[in-house]
């Protein structure tokens, strides 16, 4: 799923192409990654690129020093673009639609998987071969552990849920119970 604002897609467009036409992908997937798990870890980096009061040379100079050591030169560029633009605010959310775009672009599919109890290695690669047969994509599962759920399982692909956790179903039967009271 491609998320974030028009503007943020288009930039994350134009840097996919970029690094698809000078066969650099791979890495700036991993600077990409980077970047987004520095924002992630440190909320006050993310608060500082989006303060508008803040001028773009201090931006630029603690960017520079952040990240221009540790990422290929084309993703340098493209931070340095993004400040030249007055877009460094959209950092962040241009980082969530490349990866969305980069899926898209690699054939790979974001499934969630929610379970009362971890899954086993087996579960787990019998139900992305089921997915995968399912979505004729490859899957990245991402899992989560909700002992709130009792039981089973819930698969989330974009929009659509398969809800098999026993809460779900005690939340039938409820509603089942109460319709049929009256």
């Amino acid at each position: 799923m491609i998320t974030g604002s028009k503007a943020s897609r288009r930039y994350a467009s134009a840097f996919l192409q970029s690094a698809i036409e000078q066969d650099h992908l791979d890495k700036v997937l991993e600077d990409v990654d980077l970047i987004g798990n520095t924002f992630v870890s440190s909320p006050d980096l993310k608060r500082f690129v989006r303060n508008p009061v803040i001028q773009s040379s201090i931006k630029r100079k603690v960017l520079k020093e952040i990240f221009e050591p540790i990422v290929e030169p084309l993703s340098w560029l493209f931070i340095q673009l993004l400040i030249q633009k007055g877009r460094e605010n959209l950092l962040p959310e241009i980082v969530k639609s490349f990866v969305g775009l980069y899926n898209l672009h690699a054939g790979i599919q974001v499934v969630y998987l929610d379970s009362a109890y971890p899954v086993s290695k087996d579960q787990e690669k019998e139900l992305i071969a089921v997915l995968e047969k399912l979505t004729s994509n490859r899957i990245d599962l991402k899992k989560q552990v909700q002992p709130g759920l009792l039981g089973g399982m819930a698969v989330r692909i974009d929009d659509t849920v398969i809800d098999g956790t026993v809460k779900n179903k005690l939340s039938r039967l409820r509603t089942l119970f109460y319709e049929a009271e009256m």
